[in-house]
């Protein structure tokens, strides 16, 4: 309920004030003068002033200007007698909010308080109407954009489990309709192929999940991020071969260890060299390095890709998100890699970052506090 301050030099007509507001659960502060009434504005924050307009000292016209100067926005109702009716008209058109005339009843007190209000309420929605339009306006925004997202991350789930499941099913039918023995080698290795590439997919949403959930029950022991490094690069041999990829690795000399759980640090590797690997097109190159600097040890990776759009960077690693449109993408993937990468360093104390400038690729940096 409104906060209000009562101003009358008459006791009686304070305590009927205070009586009548308490009652509708208003609370009431009194003044006997104009310049106690100021006094308790520059104190403390009220929403209404009723005061009578014929005050000892400072008029109620002048309590009037200086309240308003006070706290802008204050609604003000002037009590007055017959003989001020022309007074508290003028007071009106300087900004106070109602009138009204002695002698009063409790209801009719009531509800010129409610008047008051109620114009405050509506003058408050007048000027936040601009500031709320435009809240809405960015709030149907970021809807729109989720649900892009989500249409998107649906088509490219659909598409990445669909289609070595497709391939999958006409092995097994090649496998039982021929016997040469090249055919059924052929086969056998799409097969394994494919069930790969679908246990990679089902993987990724699986540790997404997790992630997701705070479901990582993570292993703190002292490990090598070069010996990581090292393991991941050798899971991509054959990849960095089919593509006749080139792949450095340059590696600090007495690199310090680091804490962590060495699971889910080597799926975060796995992802940014994965990353690399995808978009990095056939006979480029990549190069990755590990150093320390003071109390960090810090992992780069860079590819010889297309550069990722500057207006695309800031969101690099948010879930669902790929450089390219899932219509005509050239790349696989599910749009989640970066975003567990991430995810996995952040939960470890560390930070990921990413560069991009046309015709100098992409480098991912990550970076983890020392043992």
């Amino acid at each position: 309920m409104p906060s209000i301050l009562v101003v009358d030099d008459e006791s009686a007509v304070r305590a009927l004030c205070r009586r009548a507001l308490a009652r509708s659960g208003h609370a009431v502060a009194l003044a006997e003068d104009g310049e106690s009434a100021l006094r308790a504005l520059e104190a403390d924050s009220y929403d209404i002033l009723l005061t009578d307009i014929n005050l000892p000292g400072k008029s109620g016209v002048a309590l009037t200007r200086e309240a308003s100067r006070l706290q802008p926005g204050l609604g003000i109702i002037i009590m007055t007698g017959g003989p001020t009716y022309e007074t508290a008209v003028a007071t009106l058109q300087e900004g106070a909010c109602d009138y009204l005339p002695k002698p009063f009843d409790p209801d009719a007190l009531r509800a010129a308080v409610q008047r008051c209000s109620d114009r405050r309420a509506l003058a408050a929605g007048f000027q936040t109407q601009p500031a709320t339009d435009a809240r809405l306006r960015l709030a149907n925004e970021r809807l729109r954009q989720a649900e892009e997202l989500q249409n998107g991350f649906l088509s490219i789930v659909s598409h990445e489990l669909r289609t070595p499941l497709a391939v999958m099913l006409g092995s097994v039918d090649l496998l039982a309709e021929t016997r040469d023995r090249k055919q059924h080698a052929r086969g056998i290795a799409m097969l394994r192929q494919n069930l790969k590439r679908l246990h990679e997919r089902v993987e990724t949403l699986l540790n997404y999940a997790s992630l997701r959930r705070g479901d990582v029950a993570a292993r703190r022991e002292q490990l090598s991020l070069r010996t990581l490094a090292d393991f991941v690069l050798e899971d991509y041999r054959a990849d960095l071969r089919s593509k006749d990829l080139s792949c450095t690795a340059a590696h600090a000399e007495d690199l310090p260890l680091l804490w962590g759980d060495a699971h889910w640090l080597r799926i975060a590797l796995h992802e940014l060299v994965d990353n690399a690997v995808r978009f990095t097109p056939a006979r480029g190159a990549i190069r990755l390095e590990t150093w320390q600097e003071g109390p960090r040890v810090l992992l780069r990776i860079a590819n010889t890709g297309a550069a990722v759009v500057p207006s695309e960077l800031p969101w690099i690693f948010d879930a669902f998100r790929q450089t390219e449109p899932h219509l005509t993408r050239r790349t696989g993937g599910l749009g989640l890699g970066l975003a567990i990468a991430d995810e996995v360093v952040r939960l470890h104390g560390g930070n990921l970052t990413a560069a991009s400038r046309p015709g100098e690729g992409t480098t991912l940096t990550l970076s983890l506090p020392r043992a």
